[in-house]
């Protein structure tokens, strides 16, 4: 559980690079190499440094993602596809060497905010604030404590 609670908040921690924003200007700036590192919290009350790297791939109105993360208890691969419709992303999440799985819907807001929402093997949520080419996340999931990351592109 505390891979997949790992892993989820990597999944999409790539989904914002708001320099200015119109949806597909925002999804453009988020093809190529992000890095980033922060803390996991885990439901026993230990914490643990956690770093990642991900690979975004922009066709279109497309988004593909794979993000490899790490700590010293656990490492994870994730792949994310989501399409842009409007101010909005939706699509599929998996961590396939823990058989998880699920679907992801985003709004994407003129802020540069973006509000995330985690369904399937785990349910959980996601927010997210890019400011000059580095990406804050926070993310939470119904019954763990949570993980703070901070990222920025390569």
């Amino acid at each position: 559980m505390r891979t997949l609670v790992s892993i989820a908040a990597f999944l999409l921690p790539t989904i914002a690079s708001a320099q200015s924003f119109t949806p597909e200007q925002h999804l453009q700036g988020l093809a190529g190499s992000w890095r980033g590192s922060g803390i996991v919290k885990f439901t026993t009350g230990n914490e643990e440094s956690v770093t990642c790297r991900a690979t975004n791939t922009v066709t279109g109105n497309s988004l593909s993602m794979t993000i490899v993360c790490g700590s010293s208890s656990l490492k994870a691969t994730g792949h994310t596809n989501l399409i842009l419709s409007g101010n909005a992303l939706s699509g599929q999440w998996s961590v396939p060497e823990h058989d998880a799985r699920g679907n992801v819907g985003c709004k994407m807001f003129p802020s540069g905010a973006i509000n995330c929402k985690l369904s399937g093997s785990f349910d959980g949520y996601l927010s997210l604030k890019a400011e000059n080419g580095r990406l804050q996340a926070n993310f939470t999931m119904t019954s763990t404590a949570g993980i703070r990351v901070n990222m920025a592109k390569t």
